[in-house]
């Protein structure tokens, strides 16, 4: 009879071992689950911060690209605008001196 009792209470331990072992294992995926949440979660917003990052410096060169354009075309213009007030001077003047010499 105590042999029937002392094996009754070996299983009844041993399957307490084997539910708290159990918990323990669930517990440690929980945690582990939540845990690679957290770094999938910074991760993303790792990505997005470099994708944001990426998009200012394209903003900011494209902006950089569009000045220099600008600039040139000014530059551009204003040669071209001095050429033809140059042509025009050299015209007028050659105008009054045709005019001069009549």
């Amino acid at each position: 009879m105590e042999e029937i009792k002392q094996i009754r209470e070996a299983e009844n331990k041993a399957e307490n071992q084997i539910k708290e072992a159990k918990n323990n294992g669930e517990l440690k995926i929980k945690d582990a689950h939540s845990k690679k949440d957290i770094i999938t979660d910074e991760k993303q917003k790792k990505i997005l911060a470099e994708i944001e990052d990426k998009k200012k410096r394209v903003i900011d060169d494209s902006k950089s690209e569009r000045e220099k354009i600008l600039k040139k075309n000014s530059d551009d213009i204003k040669v071209l605008n001095e050429k033809a007030s140059k042509n025009f001077d050299n015209a007028v003047k050659s105008m009054l001196k045709t005019f001069k010499d009549m």
